[in-house]
């Protein structure tokens, strides 16, 4: 046995060992590192980039999976979602069901404990003193929403904030806006000049991380104040308008209890079926968002390639430059260094190249962050002092290391001294299997990247571009409510008095998104259940909005009868209906017999994702939601007089209340603006992979050259001119791009197949973009390489047979 002070001398003696190892381990790496400064530079950038847009893409990830969990219950808070299973549209589920569902869960699922209903209100005018503007962030929600949600009050109670029906709660930033500094709770909001209602509460701004965007909230049933209608009428699947929560007891058993809601809450008729499902709390802001999940899982992998890229870059140009070093590792072995011992210091080397890379990386995502922000409409802001941040970041510099320098490491180290220099001609030459598998992966990630950027913009642009059945440019909507509603026909008249307005009509819904239908009894008899959507509009709705009547006419105020027993449909509903032509027949709707009057030709009235549905235009002269106005001059100048006209007579009719305008061409659908943002991120990506990957090759043609200088003399005497020579050396890494097209191609393929499937309306996946982009990394791979072999065949090749 060793005496104490004997183990306490071998303990210090190995720490003075490890001590000294690591020094000279780190002192040769900074060598290194020093020594080929071109090397480090191509290393350092392309691993620093890899690493800063994985960072983004991890940050973006993270920010999507935080959504909703600060909430205290958000494990046991579920939304109910309808799915109905149509063959005959698009329609499959949406994220609001009808007012009546929730009690009717509470009644029969005792798991369930508590339901909250919330629903839109739509823009209103709020006003307080000489306070007033248009707010379009307003809910109903019933008394025990806050029972559900942990949403902080800074002044009030939870409890009885929503227990008065003319109460209400608002934001912090919404009563600084109406109140100041003065305290809030209450005092008198006005709305829509009509309604007085008491702030109840003041909570504070609702997180960015919430799927819940709202200022301010009033008593649910205080919604048909707003126009909403919430009747209830005993049907469990019509007027599904409405967010429904639950909130689970803490025991429950959450698989049970969604299987019961799925098999209690539904409904079968012959040709289609209809479900209510719960999605977790957590789940709901991805699962209506085209892509859901699915898009974090994409740019998931889409941040792991990108870094495996730039890990690639970094292998292939440390086994090129083994060859430099096979010298070192064989006099290292001939004097006692074991595999393991040389294994850890070029591990350690590539740790160092890492760290060093994590630190600007860290920087290069700092100055993308606003970027990224700006694409996303988020708020995403990289913590330092975050541990889990700190977790993430020590993650990405392990997996960096190790994926970059594995196996060079492990190539060097298993050298053995009597192969060295017989090896070193073999290694030198470039052509390594491992080496051109990694140098085509690139490529293969590359120009799958740059075709789902070209398939992508393709898509975006036939949307842009399609033929909606009318002219969306040059129509102005304008929104009205109460009193607004009631005198239309007035600011219609006055309005066509303005020179420049060459149509108007007022309608209940917004052109481009008729939606919002229902499954009910419709068609020819009271046989069939059908999605049905409806619009409200007046008679100049065709004139104004330019569409085609295929059949019969149009609501017409020469025809009394029109407003009582007259239906105008579209295609769709004729086609589903069973009809070859529809004017003349009968139409029955909710209890009704009407005749068709005429048939119009299909427009697309929802974003283009979604197929053309039924539609039903009842004729409703007042009481819409929007003026439409068409505009017939482009002119800059006129339009600004125009819109400045307009304006003027709102405040004539309307002086109490602001206008708020819009061009229906700047319409955004939510849905789409998701996939854009996506699109906008993945040709940063697209940039940055043809950019790390051609870094990578231009470090390794670079390299090569340098290795082939005397092979380029001896060609040069022998006669051959600087264009044979640059065809001999772009050969092998065409052939590499090449292959690395034949495999991309197919897998692109695949990928963008999958993706023009979500769209009811798409554009065609042509070959022209496969072999566009295939010719442009070939001739991106051609001037990387030709300009080293073009700048080796200028040299005199005295010197460089002399030197080489």
């Amino acid at each position: 046995m060793l005496s104490e002070k004997a183990q306490n001398l071998d303990l210090f003696g190995i720490y003075i060992y490890l001590h000294i190892m690591f020094r000279n381990y780190l002192v040769i790496a900074i060598r290194y590192l020093l020594k080929d400064k071109a090397f480090s530079m191509i290393n350092i950038l392309g691993l620093s980039l890899g690493m800063a847009f994985a960072i983004i893409i991890f940050l973006w990830i993270q920010d999507e999976l935080s959504y909703d969990k600060f909430h205290s219950k958000h494990d046991r808070i579920y939304h109910a979602y309808l799915r109905v299973l149509d063959a005959r549209t698009s329609f499959n589920f949406q994220p609001t069901t009808s007012n009546e569902i929730g009690k009717a869960m509470l009644d029969d699922i005792p798991e369930i404990i508590d339901v909250a209903r919330m629903g839109p209100l739509g823009e209103v005018a709020c006003k307080h003193g000489e306070n007033m503007f248009i707010e379009s962030g307003g809910f109903g929600a019933d008394p025990e929403f806050f029972n559900l949600f942990t949403y902080p009050f800074v002044d009030g109670y939870a409890e009885n904030a929503l227990s008065g029906l003319y109460s209400i709660v608002l934001t912090e930033k919404m009563a600084r806006k109406y109140f100041g500094e003065a305290r809030a709770v209450g005092q008198i909001l006005r709305i829509n000049n009509r309604l007085e209602l008491t702030v109840s509460g003041v909570i504070k701004d609702v997180p960015e991380n919430s799927h819940h965007n709202f200022d301010f909230l009033v008593p649910f049933d205080l919604s048909r104040e707003f126009g909403i209608n919430i009747e209830e009428m005993g049907n469990l699947y019509g007027n599904c308008l409405f967010n429904t929560y639950v909130l689970l007891q803490e025991n429950a058993n959450h698989d049970t209890v969604l299987s019961k809601v799925t098999r209690q809450f539904r409904f079968d008729d012959d040709n289609i079926q209809g479900e209510t499902f719960l999605v977790p709390l957590p789940k709901t802001n991805r699962y209506s968002m085209i892509g859901g999940n699915l898009l974090i899982y994409i740019f998931f992998v889409v941040g792991i390639l990108v870094l495996l890229i730039a890990c690639i870059n970094f292998t292939n140009l440390s086994t090129a430059k083994a060859t430099i070093r096979v010298k070192e590792v064989g006099i290292r072995k001939v004097f006692g260094a074991s595999r393991q011992n040389l294994f850890r210091q070029f591990m350690g080397e590539t740790f160092l190249y890492a760290l060093i890379s994590l630190n600007f990386a860290l920087i290069l995502a700092s100055l993308f962050m606003p970027v990224l922000n700006n694409i996303t409409g988020k708020e995403i802001r990289l913590n330092y002092l975050d541990p889990t941040w700190i977790v993430i970041l020590f993650a990405i510099w392990l997996f960096t290391s190790f994926a970059a320098g594995s196996y060079p490491s492990l190539l060097l180290a298993s050298k053995i001294p009597s192969s060295i220099f017989q090896q070193q001609h073999q290694a030198g030459s470039g052509r390594s299997l491992v080496r051109m598998v990694l140098v085509t992966s690139q490529f293969v990630f590359a120009t799958i990247f740059l075709i789902t950027v070209f398939v992508v913009n393709r898509q975006f642009f036939y949307m842009d571009h399609a033929d909606l059945g009318y002219r969306k440019q040059d129509l102005v909507y304008l929104r009205l409510r109460d009193q607004t509603r009631e005198k239309s026909e007035i600011i219609k008249n006055d309005l066509l008095q303005i020179p420049g307005i060459t149509g108007i009509t007022n309608t209940s819904q917004l052109p481009v998104l008729i939606a919002g239908g229902f499954y009910e009894v419709w068609g020819r008899s009271d046989e069939e259940l059908r999605y049905l959507c409806t619009s409200a509009v007046d008679y100049d709705y065709v004139r104004t909005m330019g569409l085609e009547m295929i059949e019969g006419r149009f609501y017409s105020r020469d025809f009394a009868t029109d407003s009582i027993t007259a239906a105008v449909v579209n295609e769709t509903a004729i086609e589903q209906m069973g009809l070859e032509s529809g004017v003349g027949e009968k139409f029955f709707y909710r209890g009704e017999y009407y005749n068709i009057i005429g048939v119009m030709k299909d427009f697309h009235h929802v974003p283009l994702v979604m197929k053309i549905t039924p539609l039903l235009f009842r004729l409703q002269p007042k009481g819409n939601d929007y003026i439409l106005l068409r505009i017939g001059s482009g002119n800059e100048e006129d339009m600004a007089r125009i819109l400045e006209q307009i304006k003027s007579t709102w405040k004539q009719n309307f002086p109490e209340l602001p206008l708020e305008y819009n061009f229906l061409e700047d319409y955004e659908f939510p849905q789409e603006k998701v996939i854009y943002s996506a699109e906008r991120l993945m040709r940063y990506f697209t940039i940055l992979a043809i950019l790390i990957s051609s870094m990578g090759l231009f470090g390794l043609s670079t390299f090569m050259a340098e290795r082939k200088t005397k092979e380029i003399g001896i060609r040069k005497v022998m006669g051959a001119s600087a264009g044979k020579i640059i065809r001999i050396f772009s050969r092998e890494y065409l052939k590499l791009i090449i292959l690395a097209n034949l495999i991309a191609w197919p897998l692109a393929w695949l990928l963008m197949k999958q993706f023009l499937n979500a769209f009811a309306y798409r554009t065609n996946l042509n070959p022209w973009i496969f072999l566009v982009v295939g010719i442009f990394i070939c001739i991106l791979a051609i001037i990387i390489v030709g300009v080293h072999a073009y700048r080796s065949a200028l040299k005199n090749p005295a010197d460089t047979l002399r030197y080489g």
